[in-house]
């Protein structure tokens, strides 16, 4: 997958973070946001995903972008740590292929 488009919902409850992430090709990413059109493999984060878009009907407010280097612990498989530098963002001209 060379270039790609995130979806990612995440939200607290007493206290935990729940997160459900789904890459895609950023070509049919694209074409599910734009055309409605659904990628062929539609696992439950995508189900989800597919229920929050068609639920609250969300627009597009600011393209961001940003360098990520995850790293995790060697005696610690459970400890992570993410490092986003560069970031970027903008809120005119939001397509991500530009």
């Amino acid at each position: 997958m060379k270039t790609a488009g995130f979806f990612w919902k995440s939200k607290k409850y007493k206290g935990i973070v729940y997160k459900r992430r789904l890459a895609l090709p950023a070509d049919q990413a694209k074409a599910y946001l734009e055309e409605g059109r659904k990628p062929e493999e539609q696992n439950q984060i995508f189900r989800k995903i597919d229920y929050f878009i068609k639920f609250y009907h969300p627009v597009p407010r600011v393209y961001l972008a940003y360098d990520r280097r995850g790293y995790y612990g060697i005696t610690d498989s459970g400890l992570r740590l993410t490092i986003d530098q560069n970031i970027r963002s903008r809120y005119n001209g939001r397509e991500w292929d530009k």
